[in-house]
Protein backbone atom coordinates (compact mmCIF):
# COMPACT_ATOMS: atom_id res chain seq x y z
CA UNK A 1 0.00 0.00 0.00
CA UNK A 2 1.48 3.50 -0.85
CA UNK A 3 2.50 5.85 1.90
CA UNK A 4 2.61 9.56 1.62
CA UNK A 5 6.02 9.72 0.79
CA UNK A 6 5.10 7.53 -2.03
CA UNK A 7 7.07 4.61 -0.80
CA UNK A 8 5.39 1.13 -1.06
CA UNK A 9 5.48 -1.21 2.18
CA UNK A 10 5.60 -5.46 1.22
CA UNK A 11 4.87 -7.74 3.51
CA UNK A 12 6.94 -10.89 3.87
CA UNK A 13 6.81 -14.01 5.99
CA UNK A 14 10.04 -15.14 7.56
CA UNK A 15 9.68 -18.65 8.52
CA UNK A 16 10.55 -19.54 12.66
CA UNK A 17 12.24 -22.33 13.75
CA UNK A 18 9.99 -25.34 14.66
CA UNK A 19 9.42 -25.58 18.62
CA UNK A 20 9.04 -28.46 20.07
CA UNK A 21 7.34 -30.15 23.18
CA UNK A 22 9.27 -33.67 24.56
CA UNK A 23 7.64 -34.30 27.58
CA UNK A 24 9.33 -37.88 28.87
CA UNK A 25 7.15 -38.50 30.75
CA UNK A 26 3.96 -35.84 30.94
CA UNK A 27 2.27 -34.80 34.55
CA UNK A 28 -1.00 -34.99 33.66
CA UNK A 29 -3.29 -32.24 32.91
CA UNK A 30 -0.67 -30.17 33.23
CA UNK A 31 0.06 -27.93 30.32
CA UNK A 32 3.33 -27.61 27.95
CA UNK A 33 4.13 -24.53 26.10
CA UNK A 34 3.90 -25.30 22.83
CA UNK A 35 4.47 -21.63 20.87
CA UNK A 36 4.89 -19.03 23.25
CA UNK A 37 2.50 -15.93 23.06
CA UNK A 38 3.88 -14.91 19.70
CA UNK A 39 2.35 -11.49 17.64
CA UNK A 40 1.78 -11.39 14.11
CA UNK A 41 1.93 -15.32 13.32
CA UNK A 42 0.90 -17.57 10.72
CA UNK A 43 0.41 -21.44 11.67
CA UNK A 44 1.57 -23.71 9.15
CA UNK A 45 1.54 -26.57 11.27
CA UNK A 46 0.48 -27.94 14.41
CA UNK A 47 0.78 -31.80 15.54
CA UNK A 48 0.48 -33.71 18.83
CA UNK A 49 1.39 -37.26 19.64
CA UNK A 50 1.91 -39.81 22.45
CA UNK A 51 3.76 -42.87 23.00
CA UNK A 52 3.18 -45.46 25.69
CA UNK A 53 3.29 -49.40 26.32
CA UNK A 54 -0.08 -49.60 26.69
CA UNK A 55 -3.18 -50.85 23.93
CA UNK A 56 -5.62 -48.29 24.66
CA UNK A 57 -5.63 -45.00 23.14
CA UNK A 58 -5.45 -41.90 25.47
CA UNK A 59 -6.55 -38.36 25.74
CA UNK A 60 -4.67 -35.53 24.38
CA UNK A 61 -5.86 -31.89 24.52
CA UNK A 62 -4.34 -29.18 22.31
CA UNK A 63 -5.21 -25.35 23.05
CA UNK A 64 -4.80 -22.62 20.64
CA UNK A 65 -5.29 -18.72 22.02
CA UNK A 66 -5.74 -16.85 19.02
CA UNK A 67 -6.45 -12.78 19.06
CA UNK A 68 -8.39 -13.82 22.24
CA UNK A 69 -10.28 -16.56 21.66
CA UNK A 70 -9.27 -20.00 23.09
CA UNK A 71 -10.26 -22.55 20.50
CA UNK A 72 -9.47 -26.42 22.06
CA UNK A 73 -9.24 -30.10 21.00
CA UNK A 74 -9.62 -33.03 22.83
CA UNK A 75 -9.24 -36.70 21.11
CA UNK A 76 -7.92 -40.05 21.53
CA UNK A 77 -4.65 -40.58 20.24
CA UNK A 78 -3.15 -43.95 19.40
CA UNK A 79 0.25 -45.11 20.69
CA UNK A 80 2.84 -43.13 18.01
CA UNK A 81 0.40 -41.45 15.51
CA UNK A 82 1.08 -38.14 14.93
CA UNK A 83 -2.40 -35.71 15.13
CA UNK A 84 -2.64 -32.84 12.92
CA UNK A 85 -4.49 -30.16 14.32
CA UNK A 86 -6.86 -27.78 12.54
CA UNK A 87 -9.62 -24.75 12.95
CA UNK A 88 -12.87 -25.81 11.67
CA UNK A 89 -14.48 -22.39 10.09
CA UNK A 90 -17.31 -20.75 12.15
CA UNK A 91 -16.18 -22.96 15.32
CA UNK A 92 -14.22 -22.38 18.27
CA UNK A 93 -12.60 -26.00 18.33
CA UNK A 94 -10.17 -27.71 17.08
CA UNK A 95 -10.36 -30.73 14.70
CA UNK A 96 -7.15 -33.21 13.88
CA UNK A 97 -6.30 -35.75 11.72
CA UNK A 98 -3.74 -38.15 11.13
CA UNK A 99 -3.13 -37.19 7.26
CA UNK A 100 -1.00 -33.67 6.53
CA UNK A 101 -2.34 -34.03 3.22
CA UNK A 102 -6.31 -33.42 4.73
CA UNK A 103 -5.41 -31.18 7.37
CA UNK A 104 -3.19 -28.62 4.68
CA UNK A 105 -7.44 -28.46 3.21
CA UNK A 106 -7.91 -26.05 6.01
CA UNK A 107 -5.04 -23.69 5.16
CA UNK A 108 -2.73 -21.76 7.30
CA UNK A 109 -4.08 -19.85 10.34
CA UNK A 110 -2.97 -16.19 10.75
CA UNK A 111 -3.33 -14.56 13.97
CA UNK A 112 -2.01 -10.97 15.31
CA UNK A 113 -1.41 -12.98 18.73
CA UNK A 114 -1.03 -16.54 19.44
CA UNK A 115 -0.29 -19.02 21.59
CA UNK A 116 -0.45 -22.89 21.86
CA UNK A 117 -0.22 -25.40 24.68
CA UNK A 118 -1.12 -29.29 25.04
CA UNK A 119 -1.41 -31.71 27.25
CA UNK A 120 -2.25 -35.23 28.51
CA UNK A 121 -5.74 -35.57 29.87
CA UNK A 122 -6.11 -39.73 29.98
CA UNK A 123 -4.04 -41.82 32.91
CA UNK A 124 -0.39 -41.74 32.15
CA UNK A 125 0.72 -44.72 30.93
CA UNK A 126 4.08 -46.97 31.39
CA UNK A 127 6.86 -45.43 29.31
CA UNK A 128 4.38 -42.05 28.50
CA UNK A 129 5.84 -39.69 26.04
CA UNK A 130 4.32 -36.26 24.91
CA UNK A 131 5.52 -35.30 21.62
CA UNK A 132 4.16 -31.47 19.66
CA UNK A 133 5.52 -29.82 17.24
CA UNK A 134 4.51 -25.82 15.54
CA UNK A 135 5.42 -25.05 12.58
CA UNK A 136 5.05 -21.14 11.93
CA UNK A 137 6.54 -17.92 9.95
CA UNK A 138 6.18 -13.92 11.39
CA UNK A 139 4.51 -12.05 9.13
CA UNK A 140 6.97 -8.87 8.83
CA UNK A 141 6.49 -5.71 7.24
CA UNK A 142 9.14 -3.56 5.21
Amino acid sequence: MPEASGRQRHYWNEHEPTFTVDEDPPVLNEWYPLLPETEDVELIFLTARQIHDAAAALNLQIRVIADGTTYTGTFAANDSTWYFAVRYPHDDILGTFTSWQTATFYGHWKAQLMQIDIRQTGAIGVNQQLDGRCVYEINRIT
